[in-house]
């Protein structure tokens, strides 16, 4: 009996000294309803943003944007949030062309691509411009869209004056 009674408190002294004791808490740095068991659809409605990121819009003009090489071309970005109509909100840009500058508060991108913007033999290049709208409130929610802007390279055109049609015209011969 002495033997299983030593051997048993042996195992609790070893149980207790390998653990460092019973001050350990896994869940100390987790908020209060983690350390409640509360699961997240049973928390209080404070604690929740009720917008989902299927309200939030963001809207461009015009909506395929087209930019020519030392041309200034203007892009009007706007947001809103479905069924929300008081939400604060903000829209950023990530990444900002070289040379480019957006108003915050109007919503207006004015961007002047520089010359050989579009390299090699294409004649048009496309850049992805990266828009997020956030609402102001805590907890803060954002959605992320992709925007791509059209750079067309800027060819120098003939000036054409005058132009005499004849009465008929063959391929591959000279006209007078």
């Amino acid at each position: 009996m002495q033997r299983v009674i030593l051997f048993s408190f042996s195992i609790v002294f070893f149980l207790f000294g390998c653990s460092g004791g019973t001050t350990q808490d896994p869940l100390a740095k987790q908020p209060e309803n983690v350390r409640q068991g509360i699961p997240p659809s049973d928390k209080p409605r404070e604690d929740r943003n009720p917008i989902s990121r299927e309200a939030m819009r963001l809207e461009i003009e015009p909506e395929i944007p087209n930019f020519v090489e030392n041309q200034e071309g203007v892009l009007k970005i706007s947001g809103t949030i479905l069924g929300f109509p008081n939400e604060t909100f903000e829209i950023e840009i990530k990444n900002l062309p070289k040379g480019a500058s957006y108003d915050q508060g109007t919503g207006i991108m004015v961007w002047t691509p520089e010359a050989d913007v579009v390299i090699g033999n294409d004649y048009m290049s496309i850049y992805e411009l990266v828009v997020q709208i956030s609402t102001l409130r805590s907890p803060v929610l954002s959605m992320i869209r992709k925007i791509p802007l059209f750079v067309q390279r800027n060819v120098e055109r003939p000036e054409i004056i005058s132009v005499d049609t004849p009465v008929e015209v063959i391929e591959g011969t000279m006209q007078k």
